[in-house]
């Protein structure tokens, strides 16, 4: 048994920073030292030998006292913060630490009010935060739905003046449209127009993608259909649409000029006689004879439309026959340019041996598996650039 009450052992817990006090089984205080009589803002003398619940009147139906009464019976430890209220409405924090002995109890308190206080102030700040962010969460997703809707109204602008895929298998039975672009409006377009000779097809990549791009594909769609005007050639159309875009984008020659412009081809297609006329800039014609085992490749002019080349650029004009079931491909850098989450591009070598793959099917269902190609290429990666392929067979 331990004398609280000798010299040695009151010297012993006077200079506890905590503060302590042994309760007997009848809530008596047999000690308390000055730390504990100052948590209770009272003084030692007049609470030993006292009955705490005499001390503080209504302390027996407290969570604190439901706890040292469990303690007590049981003979358990216990550990818990608690709130004390003083008479002036003022309030402290303590650490309680609950020990059985064989007197009662000793009851340990830390004063941690400070750092209760910390907490709150901590914990008001983070409701401040928290409202804060959920202010400009807010704030954040009406202003992209703002953009979105703006978008998507851009978007339904820019279809107006894509033609209907329906369109396409209109004039050309056989044929496909692989449309994806990267964002919601899109750099790229295709173009489709019949006059009383030819029915000329396009496609085309304006520099940049998303916004940027999508109003670059508009400038470029208007100025292919005023380059149009009484010309049949495909390169004397691309000649006159690089000088469009050359005056409208107020483009000079030199280093200062600024680089907007496009990558185009075009065709002129006669489906009577089965002839193309093509001509491009900086994009291919690619053609697949009905029995063959090779890409032909029919090269564009090395020059963009617009941006640093020169306003007297000619672009070549190629006039090529082809045979029933043949096909033939246009299509922007999109689709060699798609990388996978690994960091490979498709480029064009692959993409050559999946067109001879499948290039006897049907051409809608052509455009299936590119589009499944691709988006399994990409999976798991994003898609860096808006995609257009082509594809017409005679």
């Amino acid at each position: 048994m331990m004398t609280f009450g000798t010299n040695q052992n009151s010297l012993l817990f006077e200079n506890l920073m905590e503060g302590f006090q042994v309760i007997s089984y009848d809530w008596r205080y047999l000690y308390i030292n000055e730390a504990a009589a100052q948590h209770g803002r009272s003084d030692k003398e007049s609470l030993t030998g006292r009955n705490m619940t005499e001390v503080y009147p209504g302390i027996e139906h407290t969570e604190m006292f439901r706890r040292l009464k469990q303690c007590m019976v049981q003979r358990t430890y216990d550990s818990f913060e608690n709130k004390f209220n003083y008479d002036d409405g003022t309030y402290r924090w303590f650490k309680i630490c609950i020990t059985p002995v064989n007197e009662g109890l000793i009851v340990l308190s830390l004063d941690i009010s400070a750092i209760k206080q910390t907490e709150e102030s901590l914990n008001d700040l983070y409701a401040s935060l928290e409202d804060t962010i959920r202010s400009r969460t807010s704030e954040l997703q009406l202003k992209n739905k703002e953009i979105t809707d703006n978008l998507n109204y851009a978007r339904r602008i820019q279809d107006v003046l894509l033609p209907d895929k329906h369109e396409f298998r209109s004039k050309f039975e056989d044929s496909f449209v692989l449309y994806k672009p990267k964002d919601i409006v899109s750099g790229d377009f295709y173009y489709l127009y019949q006059d009383y000779e030819f029915t000329y097809i396009a496609a085309a990549d304006c520099t940049g993608h998303g916004v940027s791009g999508a109003l670059m594909s508009m400038l470029g769609h208007e100025k292919l259909e005023e380059s149009m005007i009484n010309r049949t050639d495909p390169g004397a159309i691309l000649s006159a649409l690089n000088q469009g875009m050359r005056k409208t984008l107020r483009q000079k020659e030199g280093k200062y000029s600024n680089l907007d412009g496009m990558d185009i081809a075009l065709c002129a297609v006669d489906r009577t006689n089965r002839t193309i006329k093509y001509s491009g800039a900086n994009r291919p014609l690619w053609i697949i004879r009905k029995d063959s085992d090779e890409v032909e490749v029919i090269k564009s002019t090395r020059q963009s439309i617009g941006g640093l080349t020169a306003g007297t650029q000619h672009f070549e004009s190629h006039l090529i026959t082809l045979n029933p079931g043949d096909s033939f491909y246009i299509f922007t850098d999109g689709y060699t340019d798609a990388m996978s989450k690994c960091g490979k591009r498709i480029k064009t070598g692959l993409f050559k041996k999946f067109l001879l793959k499948i290039h006897q099917r049907q051409m809608q269902e052509q455009e299936s598996m590119l589009d499944r190609f691709v988006h399994r290429w990409i999976s798991g990666f994003e898609q860096l650039d808006d995609i257009l392929v082509i594809g017409v067979r005679l």
